[in-house]
């Protein structure tokens, strides 16, 4: 309304201006509305520059001079386009409840409820009045390039954080204050306008992004959020091949620019694509350091990434030492000493980190000396109450005890004389390892062997000479859970490949044995007692295939 009055009045105010002299006060006054009108539609849809080089003709010289003067003098912001829109509705009252049920304040969009409790009104009645408000908007088809200005702007900054495109948008000068986005958007829906822009509701706050993408940015995050609690840290590399095995076809490129939005995303190696998120919990990892610094308060990088690795879960995914010395300086409750010695300031609480298990077979070796035999270890367990099956849990995949040689186990972090370790090491002797094989009767053939030293450490066995014509090749090497472990390697005579297996802390003694299916080419390992080898044995089948 305020525009087309402008718009009818420029003529009339022009002919005057033409016949004045530029100290007239009329003059001002003409000047000074034709600026308005300037201000308001010329100016913001940028017709003042194109007409600058036909002064002359359009305008006069000093007529010009002012309105270039007193244009930029009233600002034109978002909120005072929405305030000259509302002038149509006659009572003041009135134009407060629709901006406040359309987000024209600033402060979002709101139910027809909650408009009505602040104004006392019922719904109906509020829904009344705004909805004949928009009939007039939409029937006046009014110019809005603020607006447009506005979308624009948005969209250019897309993806990020909406927190920061409405902080932008008031240091640019298009609002005034704060002004929420979800009242930007409607707006333009208003006015037929599509805007490209969707908002989004993610774990690390409300996020802006193109619309084609709002579809692929949930997934984006969930995947990489499942990533980080799994492993502790990831890569882009290792989001991007999730994303493709769930049918998601998206460049490295869009995947930061996602997780950048997050006010808790943190570049841990950013030339190698690591990251995590900060704070954070379910993190398999962060719950390994903190048991870890529990007992040791004061560790080296390498042996700290040897006891939060020893859980099989994270072979092969945990972050290497460099990302791991990362992530920990960002933690705050360490500190990084000499580039890398890792020191909790303060240790986290050992009740609070560890469970009673582990609370005793701490006690235990801080009080038998710097290292322990597995035989010794045994024994005070079961005093303690700590029965068998969790002892040996314990020992292969609790991060607060390591094994410095066979049999022989101290707390993680505890510095022991490597004559020590040698005096308790009994002397080596040849065994024999093979216990017995055969064919079971599902046709897979199976070895057994009774583990000893020399077997543990060097991860080799020998292959019976019956059995050489079926065993060849490499096989997928699989625990008893279904885990992959690695691949077993056969030779004529020898294979090889158990390494990782044993590195789950198998003791001499133990029985072992593998199955091996000869079609799909896999190898299942079962480290169990006698009763094992005794049902294999049974279900031996009568004839070789």
């Amino acid at each position: 309304m305020l525009l087309d009055r402008h718009w009818r009045s420029l003529p009339e105010e022009w002919r005057r201006v033409k016949s004045a002299t530029p100290s007239a006060p009329i003059l001002r006054s003409s000047a000074r509305c034709a600026a308005i009108w300037i201000g308001h539609v010329l100016v913001p849809c940028g017709i003042c520059e194109l007409a600058r080089p036909f002064r002359q003709t359009l305008f006069a010289g000093f007529l010009f001079g002012r309105i270039v003067e007193l244009a930029p003098v009233t600002p034109v912001t978002l909120e005072s386009e929405f305030a000259d829109l509302l002038k149509l509705v006659a009572n003041e009252r009135d134009r407060a409840l629709v901006a406040r049920y359309f987000g024209w304040d600033g402060q979002g969009i709101r139910t027809l409820q909650l408009v009505g409790d602040d104004f006392r009104m019922t719904r109906e009645r509020v829904r009344q009045i705004c909805s004949g408000t928009l009939s007039e908007l939409k029937g006046a088809n009014p110019c809005t390039p603020v607006l447009g200005k506005v979308l624009a702007f948005i969209e250019q900054h897309l993806p990020a954080p909406v927190a920061d495109i409405e902080s932008r948008l008031c240091a640019s000068g298009l609002t005034a204050a704060m002004f929420r986005l979800e009242g930007i958007i409607h707006a333009a829906e208003i006015f037929g306008r599509k805007p490209e822009v969707a908002i989004r509701n993610t774990t690390g706050g409300r996020i802006a992004l193109p619309r084609e993408a709002a579809q692929s940015a949930s997934l984006i995050l969930e995947v990489a959020r499942r990533t980080v609690r799994h492993c502790g840290a990831a890569t882009i590399s290792d989001v991007l091949a999730n994303l493709r095995s769930a049918g998601s076809r998206n460049s490295d490129q869009i995947i930061v620019r996602m997780l950048g939005t997050q006010a808790d995303f943190r570049w841990l190696d950013e030339s190698g694509g690591w990251f995590w998120f900060y704070p954070t919990t379910n993190n398999r990892l962060l719950v390994r350091i903190r048991k870890v610094m529990a007992v040791a308060r004061r560790i080296n990088v390498s042996e700290l990434h040897r006891a939060v690795s020893s859980d099989r879960r994270l072979q092969g995914s945990c972050p290497p030492k460099r990302v791991l010395l990362a992530l920990c300086a960002q933690l705050s409750w360490c500190h990084i000493e000499s580039e890398s010695c890792v020191v909790a300031t303060p240790p986290p609480p050992v009740e609070e980190v560890l469970s009673k298990s582990e609370r005793s077979l701490v006690q235990i070796l801080e009080n038998h000396g710097d290292a322990i035999l597995a035989r010794d270890l045994k024994g005070f367990c079961a005093r303690e109450g700590i029965d068998q099956s969790t002892l040996w849990y314990l020992v292969s995949s609790s991060p607060i005890i390591v094994r410095r040689a066979y049999g022989v186990y101290v707390l993680v972090g505890v510095s022991t004389d490597s004559g020590i370790i040698e005096s308790l090491l009994p002397p080596l002797r040849r065994t024999s390892v093979l216990l017995d094989y055969g064919w079971h009767t599902d046709g897979q053939l199976w070895l057994g062997f009774k583990l000893s030293q020399g077997m543990i450490r060097n991860g080799v066995f020998g292959v019976p000479t019956a059995m050489r014509r079926f065993l060849h090749g490499e096989y997928a090497l699989l625990a008893s859970d279904e885990c992959k472990i690695g691949t077993l390697v056969m030779t004529d005579n020898a294979a090889w490949g158990l390494g990782p297996f044993f590195r789950r802390r198998c003791e001499p003694g133990q029985l072992l044995v593998i199955r091996f299916n000869l079609t799909s080419h896999v190898a299942r390992l079962h480290l169990e007692g006698e009763d094992l080898l005794d049902e294999f044995r049974s279900l031996r089948a009568r004839h070789v295939p």
